[in-house]
């Protein structure tokens, strides 16, 4: 990586983080935004995991890997539920 792209990756970080402590007051206690904004950290994480998981070379790739993410999320299954639909 040159200097220069790594100079305009760090301007625009701090271009994105001054933008949103420059947003209004009322844009941020909208009740959309309160709802939205604690849930894009899992998003993202959930993303991340999907890509480094399934893809390798910038191709799909189903393989072990896919079975061991799907046996991880059946077992995990109850805790979900009991934590967002309170049953069980």
């Amino acid at each position: 990586m040159t200097w220069a792209a790594l100079l305009v990756a760090a301007a625009a970080c701090y271009a994105m983080k001054l933008a949103g402590l420059s947003l209004p007051h009322r844009m941020l206690q909208d009740p959309r935004v309160q709802r939205t904004v604690p849930l894009l950290p899992v998003a993202l994480l959930a993303a991340l995991i999907a890509t480094q998981t399934f893809s390798s070379g910038g191709r799909l790739v189903l393989d072990v890997r896919a079975n061991i993410i799907a046996v991880v999320s059946l077992d995990s299954l109850p805790l979900v539920l009991q934590e967002f639909l309170g049953v069980l």
